[in-house]
């Protein structure tokens, strides 16, 4: 590969040159089908308490899951149209 493609760097004051990331390519895919800490079932109840203004913090300590898990939850069940 010609220098002009590669990325200049630095390692350990060594000069090192890098492949430039692949676009669109993620570096650690996640699982097709991941695994939710609030089940699919459960999901229109936490959209309709978010709706209703609870907190994510609050509606996270009642599933037992952190507020992110909650965030993760009402993202993925937007993108699915519910």
């Amino acid at each position: 590969m010609p220098e002009s493609v590669l990325i200049p760097a630095e390692i350990d004051g060594v000069a090192v040159y890098m492949h430039p990331p692949a676009p669109g390519e993620q570096r650690r895919p996640g699982p097709e089908n991941p695994s939710w800490k609030i089940p699919h079932s459960c999901w229109s109840d936490v959209l309709q308490r978010v709706a209703r203004g609870e907190t994510l913090r609050f509606i996270a300590s009642q599933y037992g899951v952190s507020y992110e898990a909650v965030r993760r939850v009402i993202q993925a069940a937007r993108e699915e149209g519910l």
